[in-house]
């Protein structure tokens, strides 16, 4: 009988031990599994603060830095903790913080808080693919912030003094050829991806319907109740053109390479009707873009080809 009541005492003590080794573990579990959570959700503010400040870089790094804080202010995160980096010649911002996390069950073994630290950057350059691209092919020039440019010729008095040669008039066979697939990327946007160093075939021909129908869609897609202009224009809006800028327009259907991207506001179209000489020759449908400097949330991120003011932006580890 001692025996058993023996044997019974060391089963209590086990169980007891094994039931401290239980809770142990269970608290190590749940508090590691808070930790994580506080984890992420200081990373996601961080997040959201390094993307807020990078689409002031690389021009106005002082702006981009008090842009950053106002965003860490409003995710609740205390700005005397936090850090703001401006490196790569302004390109990438790094944004780090700490915090003290409150244990559960760790405080039962002495360890009342943790201090979770976390960081996270943004990185802007410019855009080397992108979906979307109207058929135009702009020839390679130094653009100005505001000014008016032809992205589409026509057939008229200016066919020399503009560039437009033998039927060529800056239009894009994107994904096909003719007229129809031409109208449709017009109005809709290329569906594929473009990218800088690619080879695109010019689409030749007058197409004033096309180029009529696909800018009228465009300018009666803008639904603003004030309408836009290139410097209030928003994400989103169909006058915001996408274009490949080209090295050469050639002569007829040719080969041209894309050498960067550039965004413009749809302005709209100059129909003229008087070809060289004051000869009629139809209608001659010139398409007119202003140009801007534009962060897009689409494009890919890279270093190549030239730098046109189409940047994009992204996350870095």
């Amino acid at each position: 009988m001692d025996f058993f009541r023996s044997e019974e005492g060391t089963v209590i003590v086990l169980v007891a031990l094994l039931l401290t080794i239980f809770l142990s573990f269970l608290a190590l579990v749940v508090d590691v599994g808070f930790l994580y959570l506080a984890r992420n959700r200081l990373i996601n503010a961080l997040d959201a603060a390094a993307l807020a400040g990078i689409q002031k870089l690389p021009d106005h790094p002082t702006e981009a830095k008090q842009v950053t804080l106002d965003y860490a202010d409003k995710n609740n995160l205390d700005t005397n903790k936090v850090s703001i980096q401006i490196t790569d010649n302004n390109h990438q911002i790094t944004v780090g913080t700490s915090r003290q996390v409150e244990m559960n069950f760790a405080s039962v073994f002495g360890v009342d808080q943790v201090k979770v630290t976390a960081e996270s950057g943004a990185k802007v350059g410019q855009v080397t693919a992108i979906r979307g691209a109207v058929p135009f092919g702009i020839v390679n020039q130094q653009f100005s912030y505001g000014e008016e440019y032809y992205l589409r010729y026509g057939s008229g008095q200016a066919d020399e003094e503009d560039g437009a040669r033998n039927g060529n008039f800056g239009a894009l066979a994107l994904g096909g050829q003719g007229a129809r697939n031409y109208e449709q990327n017009l109005k809709n946007g290329y569906d594929g991806q473009l990218e800088i160093g690619q080879a695109v075939t010019t689409e030749p021909g007058n197409m004033a319907g096309p180029t009529l129908r696909g800018i009228n869609e465009r300018l009666d897609g803008c639904q603003e109740l004030i309408p836009c202009t290139y410097n209030t224009v928003e994400r989103g809006c169909p006058r915001l053109l996408f274009v490949p800028v080209i090295d050469q327009l050639g002569n007829g259907r040719s080969e041209a390479t894309i050498v960067g991207f550039a965004a413009f506001f749809l302005e709209g179209t100059d129909s003229k009707q008087q070809g060289k000489k004051g000869k009629s020759k139809g209608q001659s449908t010139y398409v007119e873009g202003r140009f801007i400097n534009w962060l897009s949330t689409t494009g890919q991120l890279g270093s190549e080809g030239q730098d046109f003011g189409l940047r994009t932006v992204k996350l870095v580890e």
